[in-house]
């Protein structure tokens, strides 16, 4: 079976389904639909399959990249990053195109011999379709099979796809080889208007072939909608191959080595410590930056009875002041998680700074981890360097959580509403274990409100009428009221929230040698982390890319007061951080200081910009006639801005809808960048968001469409729903209000609401739809 001239080669998913567009392939059928390379045969069943049903998806380099893998968990990770690479919503966990695409293999597998099939090829793209018709008129037309698809899945609207059949030989017909193509031997047919004639009246159900044949898609108009393959294939391949655990041909080797050990439990896992060794005299001193130091890269795979059980990217910057070990060692140490069973570790080590590597290939065995019979390193009282037959001794401090048998099993956690803004009354519930906990104390905004001596742990606070950003905590107490674990959840943070939180190190703990990094981090909607960063102070000390966020950090001889601190940065650049003090020689009082970003324009006499020329003190900012203090001065060009349509369609608006919606979508179409953000949130008797943050004028545009004047106007509760919609999102932020102003039956106050737009800090924009000017000045 052949495809002829035609390869379905695009999809695109939308919120709404999936849409297919088929794109013209090369002339030679072969390129389309060729097999495997030879070199495939000797892959694993998983491997080739893979490579099957991807045929019409793989580029070239792609499939190069891949036939040149040798060992099948490479090939396991590559087939990993080929689907997230083709992720529609990466912010989500399901990859909805690859279970589709694989859902659908499967059907075609069960419905036809192999994937090379073209109708396989369609179902592939498209799924099953939801009728067929089978023309019978062999005297006036080739047998033709007629695939009708439609519905939220093809992305709306009904299309056919058009088989011929020419006895085993199926083949896929596309318009642009016209109808006389589909004619029967010895029709001698002159013009197509003869030919249609005579499938109207001679076969059965002509008019409805007639007006398949017509439906048949114009895959050519639709092929560049939308590319599914990513822009350039050789971009991610080269990222791929860049955190692969081979070691180049020819590299130099670094002399390093290692050990493993088990220092504890998380939840119902054992932390596996590897703990990297570098001599001081075989690595390479950066002399360049704000420090002296020695950079470390280190990737590495984690195999599971011989399949890619996950995988792991750090990177190290051990400061030339960092804690010495014996032998002048440079400690790299790094942490998972893993169930017990047995494992094999593949780790490349590399000297950023000489460009060598050192590779281990370990098989473990990872043991149920009794935390009682876990033999703790011995550290010196008086602070003497460890001994020389111990190279994790250092670690000792660090571990001092996972090693306290007492605390180990006990646990508190928080649970509170998080969908909606709360005012008044909120329950709020804590869930403890363990059995030293016999108190809860609740916290709000820092003070005790209540506490409960029994489970459940559940009570009712009062967040008062202002909607405002409060942060609850729960703490855990044993009989003589001493802490044994915490919790934290801010309330009213809005679903943009981006925040890290350091766990460890308790703050105003004392350390000397080394210290425990832990940090749990609140994502934003839609968005994805890119890396958490930990200091010692400012001075960088690892990168993680992936959870778990835990790394042990060395603390130099004498270290006095110091700081650790926790970077998380989004994909986009955005960053947020957390900072705990250690070894203060006295209490500390921990003031939070809110900045506020002013975005200024500056025009001169003539209404021109001025772009150039300005410094800080050409700039005073008062508020309510008090001059403020500017912190930071920088000028910023082309930033991103999150802007929000907030739109009156109650019954009041009945003369003025029309007149919004037309603004509203001049206003899509003429700011809205692809840098750019915007939502869509109508209101009435109460606020709906329509549509959430995007750039898609389509989507936009759509959530305008068909809006009807109807209800009350709960004009106050609806400024306070945008304002929260907006909450956590930094940078550029407007909302544009479009109303006939008249509030009726809201919740909260004007002075409310007002309260909370001053405190959230974004722009409003009003603008009145049929208010007259004496009710606009009141």
């Amino acid at each position: 079976m052949t495809l002829r001239r035609w390869a379905l080669t695009l999809l695109l998913l939308s919120a709404g389904g999936i849409a297919v567009l088929l794109a013209q392939e090369p002339t030679d059928p072969a390129t389309t639909v060729a097999a495997p390379s030879t070199s495939a045969a000797a892959m694993a069943d998983r491997h080739r399959r893979f490579l099957e049903e991807v045929t019409l998806l793989i580029s070239d380099p792609e499939r190069d990249t891949f036939l040149a893998l040798t060992q099948p968990h490479q090939r396991d990770r590559f087939m990993q990053r080929f689907w997230q690479v083709r992720d529609p919503f990466p912010q989500t966990a399901r990859n909805e195109f690859k279970d589709r695409w694989e859902a659908n293999a499967e059907v075609a597998r069960a419905r036809f011999a192999d994937l090379s099939d073209p109708r396989a090829q369609v179902v592939l793209f498209f799924g099953e379709e939801t009728r067929t018709l089978r023309t019978t008129c062999s005297d006036v037309l080739l047998p033709v099979d007629i695939w009708y698809f439609g519905g939220a899945d093809t992305g709306g609207g009904e299309f056919t796809v058009v088989f011929l059949r020419q006895g085993d030989d199926v083949e896929l017909w596309s318009p642009h080889e016209g109808l006389r193509a589909l004619a029967a031997p010895f029709v001698n047919v002159l013009e197509d208007s003869e030919f249609m004639m005579r499938i109207a009246e001679d076969c059965p159900r002509g008019d409805d072939i007639l007006l398949a044949l017509q439906a048949t898609a114009d895959w050519e108009e639709l092929r560049d909608r939308l590319p599914l393959k990513p822009g350039r294939a050789e971009d991610w391949i080269r990222g791929f191959l860049a955190s692969s655990t081979d070691v180049p041909e020819g590299a130099t080797e670094l002399p390093a080595s290692h050990r493993t050990s088990f220092p504890g439990v998380n939840q119902s896992r054992t932390v596996v410590q590897l703990l990297l060794t570098v001599p001081r005299d075989k690595a390479i001193l950066a002399t360049t930056g704000p420090y002296q130091s020695y950079n470390f890269l280190v990737d590495g795979e984690v195999l599971r009875q011989g399949e890619l059980f996950e995988t792991f990217r750090y990177k190290f910057n051990v400061p030339l002041t960092a804690q010495q070990q014996p032998g002048d060692q440079i400690p790299l140490a790094l942490e998972r998680n893993l169930r017990a069973g047995n494992y094999t570790w593949i780790v490349k080590l590399q000297d950023l700074n000489g460009n060598s590597y050192y590779q281990l290939r370990e098989d473990v065995v990872v043991p149920n981890v009794n935390i009682a019979e876990v033999e703790q390193p011995r550290v010196d009282p008086l602070g003497e360097p460890p001994q020389p037959d111990g190279r994790l001794e250092y670690l000792a401090e660090a571990n001092a959580s996972l090693l306290d048998a007492v605390d180990a099993d006990q646990a508190i956690k928080l649970w509170a509403p998080h969908d909606r803004l709360l005012t008044g009354p909120v329950r709020v519930e804590a869930r403890a274990f363990g059995e030293r906990i016999s108190r809860v104390a609740f916290d709000l905004d820092g003070k005790q409100v209540m506490a409960k001596s029994a489970p459940p742990y559940t009570v009712e606070i009062n967040l008062g009428r202002a909607p405002r950003l409060h942060r609850l905590g729960a703490r855990a107490l044993d009989a003589q009221g001493h802490l044994v674990a915490t919790d934290e959840v801010l309330l009213n943070a809005g679903p943009h929230r981006f925040s890290v939180r350091l766990i460890e190190p308790q703050r105003g703990g004392r350390y000397t040698q080394s210290v425990r990094g832990r940090a749990e981090v609140e994502l934003p909607e839609s968005e994805q982390l890119e890396r958490i960063e930990f200091y010692l102070n400012e001075t960088l000390m690892a990168t993680l890319y992936q959870p778990p966020f835990v790394q042990p950090i060395t603390i130099p001889p004498k270290q006095e007061l110091a700081y650790v601190r926790a970077v998380a940065f989004l994909r986009d650049g955005s960053s947020t951080e957390d900072l705990v003090f250690v070894n203060s020689p006295y209490p500390l009082d921990e003031v939070q200081v809110d900045f506020v970003e002013l975005y200024t324009s500056i025009f001169d006499s003539k209404g021109h910009p001025v772009e150039s020329g300005l410094a800080l003190e050409d700039f005073a900012v008062k508020e309510d006639g008090i001059e403020q203090t500017i912190r930071r001065f920088e000028p910023v060009a082309e930033r991103p801005i999150h802007a929000g349509i907030l739109l009156d369609n109650s019954t009041s608006m009945l003369d003025s809808i029309d007149e919004a919606e037309k603004a509203a979508l001049q206003f899509f179409q003429s700011v809205i960048q692809p840098k750019d953000r915007a939502c869509l949130i109508t209101f009435n008797d109460s606020p709906e968001l329509v549509v959430p943050f995007t750039n898609d004028h389509e989507v936009l545009a759509g959530g305008l469409a068909g809006l009807t004047a109807e209800g009350e106007t709960a004009f106050h509760d609806s400024i306070v729903y945008a304002l929260h919609y907006f909450s956590g999102l930094r940078g550029k932020r407007a909302l544009i209000l479009l109303s006939d102003g008249e509030d009726v039956g809201s919740a909260y106050t004007f002075d409310e609401a007002l309260d909370f737009a001053r405190r959230t800090g974004v722009p409003i924009y009003a603008i009145g739809l049929g208010v007259a000017q004496r009710d606009a000045m009141a």
